[in-house]
């Protein structure tokens, strides 16, 4: 047990002095812009009362919260590294469900939930990419569902017009249709919202595949500052497994809400087995071939491994 939390410690120190060194090449104007900017996204999010049980969750696990200039998306969590990043191209009200989401990744994260691909295929060998597209289907959709209600709270509690100051009027637009939907129905929705779905099961395939040193792989959110993936790869990282998609009780623990009801509870015993949830990957031409090409070189290690 020692030798394993001794080399987590190892594993954040390394990651804390990566993120120092980055930071050191930032200028104290755009850190002390950005802390502001963090300060007002907490503000606005502790309006919702589920979004100040994250926010004290995150603050008791010591979850850092940092923005990143280069990213395409609203913000990501560095995967087994208790770092949240925010994007600085995104207006701060919208910033609150996305803040909100990737604290719901920590959490998942601390659940042992949160599968870490490491660059050993020895390590992976468990888990296949349709697998862990999926995996990530379910987590997302819990963080989205999780976020979506947060930003939600914000907008009812604060009014319409005065969070239009804090985002967009497409933004808004696009959380009030939804804003009287449940937990469990925001989950469901998910899946039911192809052209987001089928962006994670890109992103996911990607992502894997960089793992297994397939070369020129572009991923859809671009550049990022604190680059968690570059840095598993680096150090080879532990991986972990995390959900298990074929243990209905492992992604039920997925509904738990601090204080509240488990948010799964009222969905059909295996639900986790219909189409719905596991099938459907819609992958373009490219990807497929992407698919294919994993496919084989993960079947081709292991039949050396036998």
């Amino acid at each position: 047990m020692n030798k394993i939390m001794d080399k987590k410690e190892d594993i954040m120190k390394l990651w804390h002095e990566n993120v120092d060194s980055i930071l050191a090449k930032q200028s104290p104007k755009r850190r002390e812009r950005e802390q502001k900017r963090i300060q007002i996204i907490r503000e606005l999010m502790s309006d919702s009362s589920l979004g100040k049980d994250l926010l004290d969750w995150a603050d008791d696990k010591g979850i850092t919260i940092l923005m990143d200039k280069q990213v395409r998306s609203n913000g990501y969590y560095c995967d087994g590294l208790k770092t949240v990043v925010l994007s600085t191209n995104v207006p701060n009200g919208e910033l609150i469900g996305t803040l909100a989401h990737e604290i719901r990744h920590a959490w998942q994260d601390d659940q042992g939930l949160l599968p870490t691909l490491n660059k050993s295929m020895d390590n992976n060998s468990a888990q296949t990419a349709i697998e862990y597209m999926v995996q990530v289907r379910f987590l997302e959709a819990d963080a989205s569902a999780v976020g979506n209600t947060v930003l939600e709270d914000v907008i009812e509690k604060r009014g319409k017009l005065a969070m239009l100051r804090h985002m967009s009027v497409a933004a808004m637009i696009l959380h009030v249709t939804e804003a009287k939907v449940s937990l469990e129905g925001k989950f469901k929705n998910f899946f039911s919202d192809t052209p987001r779905k089928d962006a994670y099961d890109e992103h996911s395939l990607k992502n894997y595949a960089t793992y297994m040193d397939i070369p020129n792989i572009v991923m859809p959110s671009g550049k990022m500052e604190y680059d968690d993936s570059k840095f598993h790869r680096k150090h080879n990282i532990p991986s972990n497994i995390g959900l298990n998609v074929y243990d209905e009780a492992s992604i039920r623990k997925l509904g738990e809400i601090f204080n509240q009801d488990n948010y799964m509870n009222n969905l059909p015993k295996n639900f986790h087995q219909d189409p719905f949830y596991s099938a459907g990957f819609s992958l373009r031409a490219d990807d497929s071939r992407l698919l294919k090409r994993v496919n084989t070189i993960k079947n081709r290690h292991k039949t050396r491994k036998l």
